[in-house]
């Protein structure tokens, strides 16, 4: 199971995939449900990676049924929370928005404290999708206040970088990047590549929106290399689209086609 979710991480999906299927088999010799359960959520998290996200929705669902039936609450408040982002891609956002608002109440009714806090952080992404921007700007504070009281460094991190996505779609540069330079501080520091490879363009898109083309083209740039890294081609691809943008917007039409 740890293999699996590691190679996922990596972006080695045969590796991942091997790795799941012999912890399911496993796990279901041993009747171990909850075992089971996990090892969907985490091939749904991973087909999700890859855009697959029918895929991702059958296996989540298979998963939410499952613990459903062993009554595990943590792990059914995890569960509730990724079919709300599945959903939110998917464009069912009233349906994101509901599981969202689940998972918040179960986490609160089961005392379980991180969890409630990043299903804010998941609420807050279904009314960002759907445009509410002040909704969303609620739950993200929400998050915000509780991750930092609790000392939950990585959702501080993840709310801190939401708030940027928020703040960037309103067009608001300067504190667009007062959010995500924190979160990225903490990514690098912590080796969230990941994570780091999708904040990374926030702040791109943010200098680029100032008119600071040099810093704009560092950011995409380093987004490239960190894609690079973990031999994820698609946000190569993104950095360069961004990078051609940049490149036009200087009048450096020869590069920017390049």
């Amino acid at each position: 199971l740890r293999l699996g979710i590691a190679c996922g991480q990596l972006q080695d999906f045969p590796c991942a995939s091997e790795a799941l299927e012999k912890a399911e088999s496993t796990y279901q010799a041993l009747s171990n449900y909850e075992g089971v359960a996990e090892v969907l959520f985490q091939r749904g998290f991973l087909f999700t990676y890859q855009a697959k996200f029918p895929d991702s929705r059958k296996q989540l669902e298979r998963a939410q049924e499952m613990t459903n039936a062993t009554g595990k609450h943590y792990q059914l408040i995890r569960l509730l929370q990724f079919l709300s982002m599945v959903s939110a891609l998917e464009g069912h956002l009233t349906e994101a928005e509901d599981l969202a608002t689940q998972a918040i109440q179960l986490a609160k009714t089961n005392n379980i404290e991180n969890l409630a806090t990043s299903a804010l952080t998941w609420l807050g992404n279904a009314l960002l999708f759907r445009g509410d921007y002040g909704a969303a700007e609620k739950y993200y504070q929400q998050a915000l206040s509780l991750a930092q009281r609790d000392k939950m460094r990585v959702n501080e991190a993840w709310a801190l970088t939401q708030m940027g996505s928020l703040r960037s779609q309103q067009h608001r540069s300067e504190e667009s990047l007062q959010y995500v330079e924190q979160a990225i501080a903490f990514y690098q520091q912590n080796g969230y590549h990941k994570w780091l490879s999708l904040t990374l363009p926030l702040v791109g898109r943010a200098y680029r929106d100032k008119g600071d083309y040099d810093a704009s083209l560092k950011a995409f740039e380093d987004q490239i290399k960190v894609g690079e890294q973990l031999g994820d081609q698609a946000q190569v691809a993104n950095a360069d689209i961004d990078i051609g943008f940049v490149l036009s917007y200087k009048e450096q039409y020869p590069e920017a086609l390049r």
